[in-house]
C-alpha cells in the first residue's frame, strides 16, 4: 500500500541521479499519549511543486519517511502533513466481500489536515502527539 501511495504522489524526478535533494525525515506518532502503530503519514509540499514522501509508523509510533523507491526522506520546505490510521469493521464488508475500515483520527489530522512541518537540514526528527474526542 504503502509503494502505491509513493507511486500515486509522484510528480516531478525520477531515480536518486535526477539532481531531487531530499533531506532525512523520521519521528514519531502518538494518540491520546499511546503510541500509533500502521497508521500512514504523508508530507506534501506546501507550494504544489514536487512529490509527496510518505511512511507507515510501526508499533513504537516510529516512522521514516521515503521519497521514492531509491531513497529515503523529504524536499526541503514547508510541508502539510496528512496522517491516516484505520481499523477494520468486524463483520461488516463490500459487495466483493472485502473487510470494511473506518478512519480512527478526526479530519484534522488528514482529510482536512492542519498540521505542518519545515523539512530543513537543522531538523530530522518530527513528533506529532495526536487527541482523539
Amino acid at each position: 500500500m504503502l509503494f502505491l501511495l509513493l507511486s500515486s504522489t509522484s510528480g516531478c524526478g525520477g531515480g536518486s541521479d535526477d539532481g531531487i535533494q531530499t533531506l532525512p525525515v523520521a519521528g514519531t506518532v502518538t494518540l491520546n499519549g499511546q503510541p500509533l502503530a500502521e497508521a500512514i503519514i504523508q508530507f506534501q509540499p506546501q507550494n504544489g511543486e514536487g512529490r509527496s514522501s510518505a511512511g507507515r509508523t510501526d508499533e513504537t509510533g516510529r516512522f521514516e519517511l521515503l521519497f521514492d523507491s531509491d531513497r529515503e526522506g523529504a524536499l526541503p520546505g514547508e510541508h502539510r502533513v496528512m496522517i491516516t490510521a484505520v481499523r477494520e469493521l468486524p463483520g461488516k464488508q463490500d459487495e466483493e466481500g472485502n473487510t470494511l475500515t473506518e478512519q480512527i483520527l478526526p479530519a484534522q489530522y488528514n482529510a482536512r489536515s492542519t498540521l505542518t512541518a519545515q523539512v530543513s537540514e537543522n531538523t530530522e526528527h518530527y513528533d506529532f502527539a495526536l487527541k482523539s474526542k
